[in-house]
C-alpha cells in the first residue's frame, strides 16, 4: 500500500510538472515513500526472501541503505516544506551524516555500519528539537498551517523518541518509527486526496457551466463517456486475466464457478464439471531449466488447453502450476474422453522435461475431476472444488500423467 502511494505521488508530480506545475516538494515526498516501502520489504519479516536470493549481509545492508535514503528524503521534504522546521545548517549536517552512513554501509561489514548507525541516531535528537521549535514558532506567529501535517509530525517525533529510548534500553517495547512513518505517509496522501477532490470538483462545476454555454460540448461528453466505457470493459478483462498465461485468474474462477453452481441447482438439464490440473514435477522443471523457461511452459500449456477444449470451456490459472477447467452442458459420458484428450494433447506437444523422477522425458499433467447436477449436487461450492482437488491428489499419488474422475 505504501509503495503504491509512493508511485502514485511520483507520477502525479511528474505529470503536474510536465504541465507547468510546481511539484518539487511532492516529488521528494514520493521518493521518500518509495524508499520507506523498500525498507519495509527488507526488514522483518523479510518479504524479499520469497523472490530474491540474497545473502544475509546484503539483506541487512539493503535494509539500512533504504532506511538512510528514506530519512534523507523525508528531511529534504520537511526542509522544502519550511526552513523553519529544519534549519539550513542542521539540514546540511544531517545530509553529510547520512551520506557518510550510506558510504560506510556500502563497503563495511554489518557490525561496523550498524554500530555507526546507532551512534549517528543521537544527532536526530537535535533534528527533533528543531521540528518542535519550528512548529512552536508557527503556532506562536498565528500563521496558516496544515493541521494534518502538524499532528502527523507530532506522532512521528513521538515514535522517534520512543525508538531512541528503546535503542538505549530505557524502555521495553518494539520499534515504531517506520510504522508511524507509514501512517504519516497515509495522512499526507489523505490531505493531498482531499485537496485534489476539492480542485477536481471545482473544475467539474466550471465544465458544467461551459456545457450550458456551448451545446456542441454535449457530443464531446458523449464520446468521452463511450471511450470510458470501452476502457472500463478492457480494465474488467485485465482484472480477470492472469498476466503471465492469459488464462482467467483465481478471482474470475471464483465468480464463474459460483454463478454456474447456482445455475446448475436451478436447471435439471445442466451438468457442471470442475477439473483441477497440476503440472507434474514442475518444481524440478524450474530447478533444472530456470523460472523463465517455467513461465514459458505455463504459457504454452494454456494454449494447448484452449486449443483442445470446447470454445465454451473456462480455463483459469488456479495458482502456481495449478490450473482449473469449468465445463457445462456436456454429456456425463463425454467427460472422461475429453480429459484423456487433454492429457494426450499435452503429451503430443512434447515439451522437454528431462529432470523428472520417472522414465518420461516430457511435460505431463495430472487431473482430478468432479461433476454435479441438480439431482446429484454438493451442499456447497467449496465442497465441489475440494472434491476435484481430492481426485487430483489421487492422480498425483497414483503415478501422475493420468486423470481421476468422480464416479
Amino acid at each position: 500500500a505504501v509503495l503504491g502511494i509512493g508511485l502514485f505521488t511520483l507520477m502525479f508530480s511528474a505529470f503536474s510538472l510536465a504541465n507547468g506545475g510546481k511539484t518539487k516538494r511532492i516529488f521528494i515526498f514520493g521518493i521518500f515513500i518509495v524508499f520507506l516501502a523498500l525498507h519495509n520489504l527488507f526488514s522483518a519479516p523479510y518479504a524479499y526472501t520469497t523472490f530474491l536470493n540474497l545473502s544475509w549481509s546484503w539483506g541487512i545492508r539493503l535494509e539500512y541503505l533504504f532506511s538512510f535514503l528514506a530519512i534523507l528524503f523525508f528531511l529534504s521534504y520537511m526542509f522544502l516544506l519550511s526552513s523553519r522546521y529544519l534549519h539550513r545548517w542542521v539540514y546540511s549536517a544531517a545530509m553529510l551524516l547520512l551520506s557518510f552512513n550510506i558510504g560506510v554501509t556500502l563497503w563495511a561489514e554489518p557490525t561496523i555500519f550498524q554500530q555507526l548507525a546507532f551512534y549517528s541516531s543521537f544527532f536526530f535528537v537535535l533534528i527533533l528539537a528543531n521540528f518542535a521549535y519550528g512548529f512552536y514558532q508557527t503556532l506562536r506567529s498565528g500563521e496558516d498551517y496544515s493541521k494534518i501535517n502538524f499532528w502527523a509530525v507530532i506522532i512521528l517525533c513521538g515514535t522517534f523518541i520512543h525508538d531512541f529510548l528503546l535503542m538505549l534500553n530505557l524502555v521495553n517495547s518494539i520499534h515504531l518509527s517506520f510504522i508511524s512513518t507509514s501512517v504519516y505517509a497515509l495522512l499526507i496522501m489523505f490531505q493531498q486526496a482531499r485537496n485534489y477532490a476539492y480542485h477536481n470538483l471545482r473544475i467539474e462545476r466550471l465544465n458544467q457551466k461551459l456545457i450550458h454555454l456551448n451545446s456542441s460540448l454535449d457530443l464531446k461528453v458523449q464520446e468521452r463517456t463511450e471511450q470510458l466505457s470501452l476502457l472500463n470493459e478492457k480494465l474488467e478483462i485485465q482484472i480477470k486475466t492472469d498476466a503471465l498465461t492469459g488464462a482467467y485468474n483465481r478471482r474470475a474462477l471464483n465468480e464463474e464457478i459460483q454463478r454456474l453452481y447456482f445455475e446448475t441447482l436451478q436447471n435439471k438439464r445442466h451438468i457442471l464439471v470442475f477439473a483441477m490440473l497440476d503440472v507434474d514435477y514442475f518444481k524440478k522443471y524450474n530447478d533444472h531449466y530456470g523460472h523463465l523457461k517455467g513461465d514459458q511452459i505455463l504459457q504454452n500449456l494454456v494454449k494447448v488447453l484452449q486449443d483442445t477444449l470446447p470454445k465454451n470451456a473456462f480455463v483459469a490459472r488456479y495458482g502456481g502450476e495449478e490450473f482449473a477447467i469449468l465445463l457445462h452442458d456436456i454429456p456425463q459420458p463425454a467427460i472422461a474422453p475429453l480429459m484423456q484428450k487433454v492429457l494426450q494433447a499435452v503429451r503430443d506437444a512434447a515439451f522437454e522435461h528431462v529432470a523428472r523422477e520417472d522414465h518420461k522425458q516430457y511435460v505431463t499433467l495430472s487431473i482430478g475431476v468432479a461433476w454435479m447436477t441438480r439431482a446429484q449436487a454438493y451442499t456447497h461450492v467449496d465442497d465441489f472444488m475440494k472434491a476435484a482437488d481430492a481426485h487430483l491428489y489421487q492422480a498425483k499419488h497414483a503415478g501422475r500423467d493420468q486423470v481421476v474422475i468422480q464416479t
